[in-house]
């Protein structure tokens, strides 16, 4: 199961985004809802297919053969701004169905109080999560308290995660996908979330050894239309990595993002 999530040959591009600004970007991983709609137009006008996850995964899985010039979107965190800004330009591209929200449980309806967030911005609520969710959007688990995991004993690990679910599904939403709060993961973080019932887990850059550390391209605010190009070819692990492991920067241990 290795080189298959190592996805060396970037296709599917599993994209993650996080806050979207209709005003100044507050921070590096919040981007103007203009750039968005700018790069979202660019992958259509240049061929490519969108995906939901779930064919996404089958893909990785080796379920479904694998096709190039495809794209699934990921937002983390479940900020407001997704709501506010990102929905109309999605739904009017008619990709709803190419989008995944990992959601953070302990703030749906409160601010980003948690450590390591750029700005304090409303994290959507649970009206708001459970009306995207009938739209076609796929909701999934960011973890209850958005907290590094790697560092947290083992029960607590599985406690935060199955408190994540737990509230999930009192809402009605199923999920067999977790994101991993900041891209941070360890082989015990991985195994807790194998506990809590998660079959698939994604990091940001970093991992790909298996089915619980799927790496995803990041777009962030700096990432201009040549950056963008780049993270969109098909071969940007294959470029990254060797960079990346000349400067010590290819561990499970980078923070990848604020995710």
């Amino acid at each position: 199961m290795s080189e298959a999530y190592r996805v060396r040959a970037d296709f599917p591009l599993i994209l993650v985004y996080h806050g979207v600004s209709r005003g100044l970007p507050r921070g590096r991983y919040e981007i103007r809802v203009s750039t968005l709609e700018r790069q979202l137009e660019a992958l259509l006008n240049r061929g490519f297919t969108p995906l939901s996850l779930d064919d996404a995964v089958q893909m990785l899985e080796g379920g479904a053969p694998r096709v190039p010039r495809c794209f699934t979107l990921t937002f983390d965190d479940g900020l407001g701004s997704f709501a506010d800004n990102a929905i109309p330009v999605l739904e009017r591209l008619g990709l709803l169905g190419a989008v995944t929200v990992f959601v953070v449980t302990a703030y749906c309806g409160l601010r980003n109080g948690w450590p390591g967030g750029e700005e304090t911005e409303r994290c959507m609520g649970w009206d708001e999560v459970k009306g995207l969710s009938m739209m076609g959007v796929r909701i999934a688990s960011h973890g209850h308290g958005h907290l590094d995991l790697r560092g947290l004993p083992y029960d607590e690990v599985v406690d935060d995660v199955k408190t994540s679910t737990r509230l999930l599904n009192e809402h009605a939403i199923r999920s067999r996908y977790f994101s991993f709060p900041f891209g941070f993961f360890s082989d015990s973080a991985k195994e807790a979330v194998r506990e809590a019932g998660y079959e698939v887990a994604f990091g940001v850059e970093t991992g790909g050894r298996d089915e619980r550390e799927i790496r995803r391209i990041p777009l962030y605010r700096g990432d201009g239309p040549f950056l963008f190009r780049l993270k969109t070819c098909g071969a940007y692990f294959p470029i990254r990595d060797p960079i990346a492991r000349i400067f010590g920067r290819d561990g499970k241990a980078e923070k990848s993002g604020r995710s």
